[in-house]
Formats: structure tokens, C-alpha cells, sequence
């Protein structure tokens, strides 16, 4: 449980300081079509799923 605590912590951390900003970015183009990032991938309740 420490452990998991400690990874949690860390990773917050990173997030807060914006180092994984690249891989979020590639992680968000993942669910979008290639050439037209504006659209998503998948089925229209997907999309109002994830913004909500």
C-alpha cells in the first residue's frame, strides 16, 4: 500500500510540474482520426462519455 502511495505521489507530481504533457498529447491523438484531430474515433456515446 505504501508503495502504491508512493507511485500515486510521484506521478501526481509529474503532472503537476507538466512533464507529461508529450504524453498526453499523444495518448489524446490515439483516440482521434490521423489527418483531422477535431474528430474522435469510436461511437457518438464515447464522445458525450468523455466529456462528461
Amino acid at each position: 500500500m505504501a508503495g502504491l502511495c508512493l507511485a500515486f505521489a510521484y506521478i501526481a507530481g509529474a503532472v503537476t510540474e507538466g512533464d507529461t504533457g508529450s504524453f498526453d498529447r499523444r495518448v489524446r491523438l490515439l483516440f482521434r482520426v490521423p489527418g483531422n484531430p477535431a474528430q474522435t474515433i469510436g461511437p457518438p456515446w464515447l464522445t458525450e462519455t468523455m466529456r462528461t
